[in-house]
């Protein structure tokens, strides 16, 4: 192992993990490829031991949930399971771990839901990302309870980063035997994913007297809204490959993707369910190859 990489790869996880969260799930990943399981686990079990002396609990709590992604990842991605599955159990996984926290700290703040709904509120108010007058339009406590999906989809797009930059750590870590996963513009959520988006769709707006049942509906949509965005962007991408789409153009065309149609990016990987987009560019690439000889 080369320490001095090591070293860097475990500074710089602790770092964006505080600075950004997500972020920090990038270097990890590398230490995780560089270290070897044993002493990739042994390195960060020191790490948060050491945020725990200092008393960081929050950054400890963020960084145990980087490590328990990365270390989900990278075992689930050795057994015979597509990308889906692979990423749905590391994300399941993660936030099991950040259930147990949360239930813990619960059980030591009897006073948390208010104490959550408060600090929302507060945070929605000072906030300049919120349009004040947007505010009466829902619930700070209805907000709250799609927390759940929230962490979900935080974890998603932390998993998403790894799996985008791990040939590059690996490239840069000189590792060409990595396991490299199917190129993530093959993604596709199983067929029966679709039954599971309509029933949320109807719990989340259908009209009922079971609040509970609205607001578990409500999380299980927000899910299903990111996970068919991200197989909307596997369509994208996978259009742009047969297509050969120069990087500029496709670059322009992710940020507008992903910054303003969020929305519809999400149809198109719905759509995709009956449609087959992928199977259509393909055809369609292939006869206007046949025309041009």
């Amino acid at each position: 192992m080369n320490y001095i990489k090591g070293l860097f790869l475990v500074t710089w996880s602790v770092f964006l993990t505080m600075v950004t969260f997500v972020l920090g799930a990038i270097p990890m990943h590398g230490l995780r490829q560089l270290a070897g399981r044993g002493l990739f686990v042994s390195i960060n079990i020191c790490v948060l031991g050491a945020l725990y002396g200092l008393q960081y609990f929050d950054l400890m709590i963020t960084y145990g949930s980087v490590f328990v992604l990365v270390l989900a990842y990278n075992e689930f991605k050795r057994r015979d399971l597509n990308l889906f599955e692979i990423s749905l159990f590391s994300v399941l996984a993660v936030s099991a771990f950040q259930a147990v926290i949360f239930m813990y700290w619960a059980l030591q703040n009897p006073g948390w839901y208010g104490f959550l709904v408060e600090r929302t509120d507060k945070f929605l108010v000072e906030s300049s990302l919120i349009n004040p007058k947007a505010l009466q339009y829902f619930s700070v406590s209805d907000l709250v309870a799609q927390f759940p999906s929230a962490i979900f989809i935080v974890s998603t797009v932390m998993l998403l980063l790894v799996i985008l930059f791990e040939g590059k750590i690996s490239s840069w870590l000189q590792l060409p035997n990595a396991i490299r996963l199917e190129p993530v513009q093959h993604f596709k959520a199983p067929d029966f994913f679709i039954w599971i988006f309509i029933a949320s769709l109807l719990g989340a707006f259908y009209k009922m007297d079971y609040k509970l049942v609205s607001l578990v509906s409500l999380n299980v949509l927000n899910i299903c809204i990111v996970i068919y965005f991200f197989q909307g962007l596997a369509v994208v991408s996978h259009f742009f490959a047969v297509f050969k789409v120069g990087v500029v153009w496709k670059a322009l065309w992710y940020m507008i993707l992903v910054v303003q149609l969020f929305l519809l990016v999400s149809c198109i990987g719905i759509l995709d369910y009956w449609m087959n987009f992928r199977a259509r560019f393909q055809k369609k690439a292939t006869e206007i190859k046949k025309r041009s000889f």
